[in-house]
This record gives structure tokens, C-alpha cells and sequence, in this order.
């Protein structure tokens, strides 16, 4: 839920009206679309790690 908090107000200035009132009704524990009530909201994360070698020097 903190994510998606951290995206409403990152999305202040460039969302839509429209987009803005969803993102609130999601957060809003008092709207029927709040989103720790919904069964169809799925929140998945996902990070990347790279692994390498430092290549050795053959004479």
C-alpha cells in the first residue's frame, strides 16, 4: 500500500483528473474500492540482479 501512496503523489502533477480519483478511491478505506478489500488487485514485485566475473588474464 505504500507504493501505490508513493505513486499518487508522484503522479500528482502529470495524471489525469480522472486517474487521480481512482488512485484516491484505492487508498480510501472508507470507498467500496478500497484496495486492501478487493479480491482482483494482485501487487507483484520483482528485482533484478546481475552477476558477473572479472575475466582473468592468459599469457
Amino acid at each position: 500500500m505504500r507504493r501505490l501512496e508513493w505513486l499518487r503523489e508522484a503522479a500528482e502533477e502529470t495524471a489525469g483528473a480522472d486517474d487521480l480519483q481512482s488512485l484516491d478511491q484505492l487508498l480510501d478505506p472508507e470507498s467500496p474500492h478500497f484496495i486492501r478489500n478487493r479480491t482482483d488487485v494482485q501487487y507483484l514485485v520483482a528485482n533484478t540482479v546481475h552477476v558477473g566475473t572479472k575475466p582473468t588474464h592468459s599469457t
